[in-house]
């Protein structure tokens, strides 16, 4: 099973879980047959997305990015701006050159970036990555100065060795020339339910 289908029948499990349970506890009324003559379009919806997910390629300088939305996420020839939003789906990058910045935000799906071989172009950098529902899992640059604050409203954030989970639980780190360095990364990373990890 795909990420992105785990996380659609997850996402279904809970909100069908939560329905039997109101159900239960006399809030609604909702039953099997509720869940069979209202609820069945979800499936197609679910269906109609993947197929459109499946004409959005690869554009140039992405390394992978798939998803529904309005922009892809990459780096067009010559530009260091890092820009990227989707409804649904995975958001996967590998940047390989300075970054000016930019927003990668993603509605129900992961953000997975590798910024290994990156870094900030000249001046403060501001990258910012947000998802409603899913994870986002960030590799830091090996090279150069930055700086992560991470913030979960429900699940767990880990940067560096720093991990915590509950709810609206937030953790920053940054690398120790961060403060007095010229060219430098600020990464602001949100999850409203999922996990962060950045290393």
């Amino acid at each position: 099973m795909t990420r992105r289908a785990g996380l659609f029948w997850g996402l279904v499990m809970v909100v069908v879980g939560t329905l039997f349970l109101l159900g239960n506890l006399g809030y609604i009324e909702f039953t099997l047959g509720t869940l069979l003559s209202e609820f069945w379009p979800i499936v197609l919806i679910y269906i109609g997305a993947r197929m459109v997910s499946a004409t959005y390629g690869s554009a140039a300088g992405a390394t992978v990015t798939e998803g529904i939305g309005d922009e892809p996420a990459v780096f067009l020839e010559g530009e260091t701006r890092l820009i990227g939003r989707y409804f649904l789906g995975d958001l996967v990058l590998a940047v390989d050159r300075p970054i000016e910045g930019g927003v990668l935000h993603v509605g129900l799906g992961n953000i997975e970036l590798d910024l290994r071989r990156s870094g900030a172009a000249e001046g403060h950098q501001v990258l910012a990555c947000l998802t409603r529902v899913g994870n986002v899992r960030i590799t830091m640059p090996e090279q150069g100065e930055w700086r992560v604050e991470a913030l979960c409203l429900v699940g767990d954030v880990t940067v560096g060795r720093d991990s915590r989970d509950g709810i609206a639980k937030t953790v920053s780190a940054e690398s120790p020339g961060y403060g007095a360095a010229d060219t430098r990364l600020l990464v602001r990373v949100r999850a409203g339910i999922g996990a962060i990890v950045v290393r």
